[in-house]
Formats: structure tokens, sequence, C-alpha cells
């Protein structure tokens, strides 16, 4: 399966979100398990880095934690102007949308989100971790 993940599972794995937590690094290590091609949007390690940055107050350990997740969790796809444009002209949240353009530009399967809701109607298959750990596990 070809996956983008929402930055919102990262930023439940960094904050340790209760009740999110859990299912976000399942997800992470049973994709890596699959053999899964985790695809993450160049806004995403934008908004990624922002995060990292505040919270450890520490540009070399947020470059690091940025490093692994290019290196060891997934490939970063561009953001296109078509898809920053197209985004432009669909309902709802703007970044949302630029999630889904580039989910469909980079042929995902799904994109996996703790936001379901926010990608109804966008011509993307939204699936939950927990949804994704249920699909895949044998």
């Amino acid at each position: 399966m070809r996956l983008l993940v929402d930055t919102n599972v990262f930023l439940d794995v960094l904050y340790k979100r209760e009740g999110l937590v859990e299912n976000s690094k399942a997800f992470f290590n049973l994709a890596r398990t699959k053999k899964d091609q985790i695809y993450v949007a160049a806004t995403t390690i934008k908004d990624l880095a922002y995060f990292i940055q505040k919270s450890l107050h520490d540009s070399n350990k947020t470059n690091d934690t940025l490093v692994n997740i290019y290196t060891k969790i997934g490939k970063i796809v561009t953001v296109s102007a078509d898809d920053a444009i197209n985004a432009l002209y669909e309902d709802g949240d703007y970044e949302d949308n630029v999630l889904a353009f580039v989910c469909q530009s980079s042929m995902c399967d799904a994109i996996i989100t703790n936001n379901k809701h926010d990608f109804l109607n966008k011509h993307v298959v939204p699936l939950t971790p927990s949804e994704y750990l249920k699909i895949r596990w044998d």
C-alpha cells in the first residue's frame, strides 16, 4: 500500500497523546513490517520542524529527529503548484485540501489520519491508524 501520513499522526507520537499514541506507533511499525510505502508531504515536514523545535528547544535534536523521519519513516513528496492552487477551490480547511491533492498526485491508496472527518468528500480514502491496523493485521 502507498500511504500518505497526516501531520496529526506524527504529533500523536511526539506528544504521546493519550488514546492515540499506541495505535499511531503500531501503524508505523506494522507499515514497515508489511513494507507499505509511507509518504510524507513536504508541508508536513515543515510543520513537524516547528512543533519539534517548540517542544525540544534544541536545533540539533530537532534536526536529528527530522533526519530520522526522512531516513527511517517515509519518502517526502512535494506539494506541486497544481496541488496548492486546486486546494484553494475546495470547501473546508486549506491544509487538509492540500494533503488530499498530494495524496491523489502521489497515487497513494489512503491517507492515515486521526481526523478522518477532515477528508470526507475529498476523493481520497481516509483511514485512522486503528483502521489501518485492522485491515493489514493478518
